[in-house]
């Protein structure tokens, strides 16, 4: 509440954050990505919007939606370190819809180029981040710098997301996250070269 009134931030995010959490309290599974995506919104989404309010200090944040498409990659992102196993599971944080096999609510960006073969949820989610990775890419030049370190832990995104690519099954929990002094010089070399 102390950062809340220093920085005059709004508080609906923080409280739409709480209410987010509640999810994590039952075992109920995602029905679709447009659920996921909401939850991943609420709360990585939340938090970057915040961090980027304090960074600005009064002064214009750029593009708010980006800060929704950093969230669901850095959430997907998330979901293979910590819930690696989940995929091969089928459980809460892969939504129904994906392991179904059904792509509704993917962006047309994707699954438009895709094969007559579907690919399977973890492949999917893979490719959902790399796609909001790629959106906030293209949108870097128009970040104001001084916003710009809210968006470096998609360094860190790019990085996981590439490795689990290479898992040859997704039948077992996919690898051991990044050590952190990896994510220390990964997260450094971005803010360095100002770029993800």
């Amino acid at each position: 509440s102390i950062a809340a009134r220093h920085y005059s931030l709004p508080l609906e995010p923080l409280i739409a954050l709480i209410d987010a959490h509640v999810m994590d309290l039952y075992d109920d599974q995602f029905v679709d990505l447009s659920m996921l995506e909401g939850y991943i919104g609420e709360t990585y989404g939340t938090l970057i919007r915040l961090v980027s309010l304090i960074l600005a200090e009064g002064r214009p944040t750029g593009d708010g939606a980006l800060a929704g498409h950093a969230a669901v990659a850095i959430g997907i992102q998330k979901i293979f370190e910590n819930h690696a196993g989940e995929i091969a599971n089928r459980q809460k944080f892969v939504p129904l819809s994906l392991l179904r096999g059904d792509i509704t609510g993917i962006p047309q960006e994707i699954s438009r180029h895709d094969g007559p073969e579907r690919l399977d949820a973890g492949s999917n989610l893979r490719r959902i981040s790399l796609y909001h990775l790629e959106v906030v890419k293209n949108a870097w030049s128009g970040i104001p710098d001084y916003v710009k370190p809210a968006f470096l832990l998609l360094a860190i995104t790019k990085s996981v997301i590439r490795r689990s690519d290479k898992q040859p099954d997704l039948k077992t929990p996919i690898f051991k996250p990044l050590s952190p002094l990896r994510n220390l010089i990964t997260l450094w070399l971005s803010h360095f070269r100002k770029s993800i």
